[in-house]
């Protein structure tokens, strides 16, 4: 029964944690450098999911920094791991990466021949 209840004040508090991080992350001058954005600015997302057992993983998407943060929640402990985090504006100017035929460039080939 002590460990449920430690399990559960574990989760809210990392649970409050993640909020004030995604708080602090959509106000200005509180996180580190901004890229300026043209038109509207997209809202970033979570994606919760579970890992084995015993884990939960989260995984915050922030399109403004163009960066993906992941976390591994230990289910029994509550405890909570940073396991990746990667700046993705580069990945995304790739036309093609580890992918099978037809590659990009031979799609737009075949759309630009008669």
């Amino acid at each position: 029964m002590k460990t449920k209840v430690m399990v559960s004040v574990g989760l809210v508090v990392g649970l409050i944690g993640f909020g004030a991080l995604l708080w602090a992350a959509t106000e200005p001058g509180l996180v580190g450098p901004r890229v300026p954005q043209v038109g509207a600015q997209t809202q970033g997302w979570i994606v919760t999911s579970t890992v084995g057992d015993n884990r939960q993983q989260i995984v915050i998407a922030d399109p403004i920094q163009q960066s993906l943060a992941v976390y591994h929640v230990d289910l029994s402990t509550g405890r909570i791991a940073l396991k990746s985090v990667r700046h993705v504006r580069f990945d995304l100017l790739m036309t093609e990466f580890n992918t099978d035929p037809p590659s990009p460039r031979e799609l737009e080939a075949l759309m630009k021949s008669p």
